[in-house]
């Protein structure tokens, strides 16, 4: 882990208020402060500090925006974590700042670092760490399906598939300085004339060079129909209690072979999948729901310390924690 002083002349929190396409929201900038190791801003304390005990290290601040909740920005670091397996409901785009960033997508290993792009598509099983917990800092974009669409059909394509990116990492100098444009479009103070075509130039370059279309991926596991029947059973059904004979009967399959599949073609076990879509559900309702023992219980989690520890083992942080990171 990195020096406490070191992290501290790094990294100092300015926040002002900003205004992104007509919404007001909060700016979080980090700023180098070498002079005479002072802290300009104590507030990053409250960042480090838990009742005068070390938390861990890593850092969420996101921004979403009502008009345009469809499009978010995450901006990430750590030194010492790692987030285990797991996937989401929607795209990350994301890019390497600082550090390099140790993984895997859709079982493709990779090691990034500054300027890289990856693509991870909704569903895409994935993992990453800091390579040898050196600091790690890197920005994404998150992306509903419904933006990606509204795009595409706004200028006159038809979309009758599902939109699939390339997910190996991706070193392209033209699109790095897209992102870093339209990033800068997302936390900018007041909005401009040119903030669409930032926006719609970014993701038609993305479209352009690195859309495949799901039908043309070779994946037998596109094709067992039973699978897909489990996913969507555990989907509908995530906050009741289930269990392994529950998603399989309702597939019409014994539980060894349900298992078995499961984890050669999806990468994690059914129950690790019904757990990590209940925290997804859970990441959601944070942004609304106020009680975090009534939204465990809404999302399936009938233990509380259970769900804090899940949460928390998916997230680097506690869900009190998670809530806070929104900047509105």
């Amino acid at each position: 882990m990195p020096n406490l002083q070191s992290a501290i002349n790094q990294l100092v929190k300015i926040k002002s208020k900003i205004v992104v396409f007509g919404i007001d929201t909060t700016d979080v900038r980090w700023e180098a402060n070498d002079r005479n190791n002072e802290i300009k801003k104590q507030t990053f304390l409250s960042d480090i500090f838990i009742g005068g005990q070390m938390k861990n290290d890593i850092v969420i601040k996101q921004w979403i925006h009502e008009q345009i909740n469809d499009l978010s920005v995450c901006k990430t670091q750590y030194s010492n974590f790692e987030f285990p397996r797991h996937f989401h409901d929607y795209y990350t785009i994301m890019i390497v700042e600082e550090g390099i960033n140790q993984g895997f997508t859709d079982r493709h290993t990779y090691k990034i670092g500054p300027g890289t792009i990856l693509i991870i598509n909704p569903g895409e099983v994935h993992a990453g760490k800091s390579l040898a917990q050196n600091f790690l800092k890197f920005s994404s974009f998150i992306v509903k399906e419904t933006f990606l669409k509204k795009i595409l059909r706004d200028n006159g394509f038809e979309v009758n598939y599902d939109i699939i990116f390339y997910n190996k990492p991706i070193n392209d100098s033209v699109l790095s300085n897209k992102f870093k444009a339209l990033l800068a479009v997302m936390l900018a103070k007041s909005p401009t004339i040119m903030d669409k075509a930032i926006v719609l130039d970014f993701f038609f370059e993305i479209f352009n060079k690195y859309n495949v279309n799901r039908a043309l991926l070779q994946k037998d596991y596109l094709d067992i129909i039973y699978l897909k029947k489990a996913k969507n059973f555990i989907r509908e059904n995530y906050y009741e209690n289930l269990t392994l004979e529950d998603i399989a009967s309702a597939c019409h399959v014994s539980e060894y072979h349900l298992v078995r599949q499961f984890q050669r073609h999806v990468g994690l076990t059914p129950f690790e999948y019904l757990r990590n879509y209940r925290i997804e559900r859970a990441r959601e309702l944070l942004q609304k729901q106020k009680s975090i023992t009534q939204l465990a219980l809404s999302v399936g989690f009938y233990d509380h310390s259970h769900f804090l520890k899940n949460f928390k083992k998916l997230t680097g942080m506690r869900p009190s924690e998670y809530r806070k990171s929104f900047q509105f």
